[in-house]
C-alpha cells in the first residue's frame, strides 16, 4: 500500500491543467439561479484522479491512521 504522502503527491503534484475549450463548458442562467454544465471529457478529468477514492464516515469516534489502514485493507 502507497503512503499517505506518495498518495498525496501524485494527486496534487500533477502539473497538468485541464484541457478546456470553449464549447467544453456551458452556463445558463434559468430561474435567477446560475448553471454550470461540463462537457463529458471535462468530467472524466476531473474525476480521473478520484477514481479509487473510499470515504470512511467515523461517526464521532477516534481511530490512529495505521488502525485504519489496517481495517480498508482487510476490506
Amino acid at each position: 500500500m502507497k503512503s499517505q504522502k506518495d498518495t498525496e503527491e501524485e494527486l496534487f503534484s500533477s502539473e497538468e491543467d485541464l484541457d478546456l475549450n470553449p464549447e467544453d463548458v456551458f452556463f445558463m442562467n434559468t430561474e435567477s439561479m446560475p448553471s454550470i454544465t461540463l462537457s463529458p471529457k471535462v468530467h472524466d478529468q476531473l474525476i480521473k484522479p478520484w477514481q479509487n477514492t473510499i470515504v470512511v464516515k467515523l461517526l464521532g469516534r477516534r481511530i490512529g491512521y495505521r488502525a485504519l489502514c489496517n481495517r480498508l485493507e482487510s476490506l
